[in-house]
């Protein structure tokens, strides 16, 4: 028998089930791994490269706290996205350049 969903009704009701372990667990493992594709997608050639600055490090943060957020408003939301069969998805624009080559360089 699974576990009862618990609900919320105040902020701070809510801050007490997003840090429930078995919601938290999910939701850090989520963000991880979501947010490092998202940074291989957008980032990881600039560090390589060794040009990576301030605001480059500071746009990988950015990028896994928004990710954790949604994992933890899911979890707010009674569900972790990840057991109900959904994940998170970003829509990240893609440059023309990149477009192209994408399809064939056409």
């Amino acid at each position: 028998m699974s576990a009862a969903i618990p609900t919320w009704s105040t902020w701070r009701e809510a801050a007490r089930v997003v840090t429930l372990p078995r919601y938290l667990r999910s939701t850090i493992r989520m963000a991880l791994i979501v947010g490092t594709v998202l940074f291989a997608i957008n980032q990881l050639d600039v560090a390589l490269q060794g040009d990576a600055t301030i605001v480059t490090w500071i746009k990988v943060d950015v990028t896994y706290l928004v990710v954790l957020s949604c994992e933890v408003g899911s979890a707010g939301d009674g569900w972790l996205a990840s057991e109900g069969g959904v994940a998170a998805v970003m829509v990240v624009g893609v440059e023309e350049s990149v477009k192209r080559a994408g399809a064939g360089g056409v």
